[in-house]
């Protein structure tokens, strides 16, 4: 998604000598950087459009935003909501089912020598691979935060604008005159 962001976002451009800047339009809109674009690379197009339902080919690009999402074309907005809640959701479940399941009755054996452990060569690798796993879920989850904001940023700039909720607002706040 960042890629994605990449593509919306308008470049400043200086001249490092006089100081003077212009701003330059989102990537997107130059014809030959789109067309060269591709978020869905051929390994995962095909996964994309099978949890679509046909993805791009039964609900094509509307504007040139939507084709920056690839193979899952207008679905994109909910697509990449359910990835984002799914992940959250396995992340959660990792974390809990380690760290109670595994990660505590290890550290117990060990902590109290244990002589009811099956496998007690086994014990402390076990025990080292499942806080790996735990502490990669932690980092995962702590990328959420990131992730949410650069879909909502992907949602909600250039042809996803709702131009009449922007005029309201400017006129609550009298910076627009009706």
């Amino acid at each position: 998604m960042t890629s994605i962001k990449k593509m919306l976002l308008p470049t400043l451009v200086t001249d490092g000598v006089n100081g003077e800047a212009a701003l330059l339009p989102p990537r997107y809109t130059i014809d030959e950087i789109r067309n060269n674009f591709n978020s869905s690379p051929s390994i995962f197009a095909w996964g994309e459009q099978f949890f679509t339902g046909g993805g791009a080919k039964t609900s094509p690009p509307r504007n040139e935003h939507e084709e920056l999402f690839g193979a899952v074309g207008a679905k994109f907005e909910g697509v990449y909501r359910d990835s984002m809640r799914f992940s959250t959701w396995l992340c959660v479940a990792l974390i809990v089912y380690s760290t109670t399941q595994i990660v505590f009755r290890d550290m117990a054996a060990l902590y109290l020598h244990s002589a009811n452990v099956g496998n007690p060569e086994g014990l402390v690798p076990e025990l080292v691979v499942w806080i790996i796993f735990t502490a990669s879920a932690v980092f995962q989850l702590s990328l959420a935060p990131t992730t949410f904001l650069n879909y909502c940023f992907v949602t909600s700039v250039e042809e996803y604008v709702k131009y009449d909720i922007v005029e309201e607002v400017m006129r609550e706040e009298e910076l627009c005159e009706t």
